[in-house]
């Protein structure tokens, strides 16, 4: 009997210590003190290789650190143990978008994952456009843009990065449209001004090439005639 009670007290001590660790690890991601959490979440791991939000937990904390590729295997537990866990779907995303992973397609699927599950998060609408426009997709990044603009008319980072793929396709007067929305919302927002720069120079310039092609060409045509003449041509006297 008393052996049956030491269990108990045993196993009573152990979630104690593991609940601690899960607030504490929490506590520390919220101050960005990600050694101290990673160190937390794998003193659980320890004893309980499969707990979720230790896992989940170590996850994001290795991100933090920078160390993307580590971050993965975690992450894809608690995606295979809950498949419906939309935070784990996003963090194995953030995992494999990572600058030392860098595995775009892999992203695109984890963060399609998500958006599965929630249609209108508009976190996972961005980051898949990222990872899309990183895959040379842009016409689809603007179709998941397209669909988070619809969830989120009103939200202007989705307007502006909506904007700076129809630029990268030169759809400028689709560009200039979402813009001015933007800039309504927010006049100074200076990623949109950034954009709104780039889409006028690019108008200039298409406009000013063809103009500078027709007058400049037959002048050089002409030039090199004479000079293989041996000519120097004659400037007319004004």
């Amino acid at each position: 009997m008393q052996s049956v009670w030491l269990t108990v007290l045993m196993i009573i001590a152990s979630g104690s210590d593991t609940g601690s660790l899960l607030i504490r690890g929490e506590e520390h991601l919220k101050q960005e003190r990600f050694q101290q959490a990673l160190n937390d979440f794998s003193e659980i791991l320890k004893t309980a290789p499969k707990d979720v939000p230790a896992n989940l937990g170590r996850a994001r904390a290795l991100l933090g650190l920078g160390d993307g590729p580590k971050a993965v295997g975690p992450a894809r537990m608690v995606c295979e143990l809950e498949p419906e866990n939309l935070r784990a779907w996003m963090v194995l995303g953030d995992a494999y978008a990572h600058g030392l992973t860098q595995d775009f397609l892999r992203a695109a699927e984890a963060y399609r994952q998500v958006l599965d599950l929630d249609p209108k998060n508009r976190d996972a609408g961005l980051r898949l456009a990222r990872a899309l426009s990183y895959r040379k997709e842009v016409e689809q990044a603007i179709g998941v843009l397209q669909g988070a603009q619809k969830h989120h008319p009103e939200d202007v980072l989705v307007l502006v990065k909506l904007a700076e793929s129809y630029y990268a396709v030169r759809k400028l007067d689709r560009a200039e449209e979402v813009l001015a929305h933007a800039l309504r919302l927010a006049p100074d927002h200076p990623v949109a001004l950034r954009v709104q720069d780039q889409v006028r120079s690019r108008r200039a310039y298409n406009f000013w090439v063809p103009i500078i092609a027709i007058i400049v060409f037959p002048l050089v045509y002409l030039l090199v005639r004479f000079m293989r003449k041996g000519r120097v041509p004659q400037v007319p006297e004004s």
